[in-house]
C-alpha cells in the first residue's frame, strides 16, 4: 500500500461541450482495465458540468509509468486538448505517513 499512487487531476472541458465528457467517461472506461489501476473516478462539479476532477488509484510509480506511455493515453490527451477550457491540471501524490528523517527532499 505505501507504494501506491494517487492521482489528481483536474479537467475543465468547453462548455456545453458534450465530447469532452464523453471522452473522458470513456477514458476512465478503458483505464480501469489496465495493468495495476486499483480505483478510477470520474466526478463533476455540481454547479459547473463542464469541470471535472478524475482521481486514480495505482498499485505503483512502475504501473502508472506504463498507462502514461501507452499510447491510448497519449491518443486521449490529443483528443482532449482543443476540449480544454484550462490547462490539465494532474498532481500525482503518496500516502502521508510521517515527515522522514531529515525532512523532504
Amino acid at each position: 500500500m505505501k507504494d501506491r499512487i494517487y492521482v489528481v487531476t483536474h479537467v475543465d472541458v468547453l462548455p456545453n461541450n458534450p465530447g469532452g465528457a464523453k471522452l473522458l467517461q470513456q477514458y476512465a472506461e478503458q483505464t480501469r482495465k489496465e495493468k495495476g489501476a486499483e480505483r478510477i473516478e470520474l466526478y463533476v462539479q455540481i454547479s459547473r458540468t463542464n469541470h471535472f476532477t478524475l482521481v486514480e488509484v495505482w498499485d505503483n510509480q512502475a504501473d502508472f509509468d506504463a498507462h502514461e506511455a501507452d499510447p491510448r493515453s497519449k491518443q486521449f490527451r490529443d483528443q482532449l486538448a482543443p476540449m480544454l477550457a484550462g490547462p490539465f491540471d494532474e498532481r500525482l501524490h503518496k500516502i502521508f505517513e510521517a515527515i522522514p528523517p531529515g525532512g523532504f527532499r
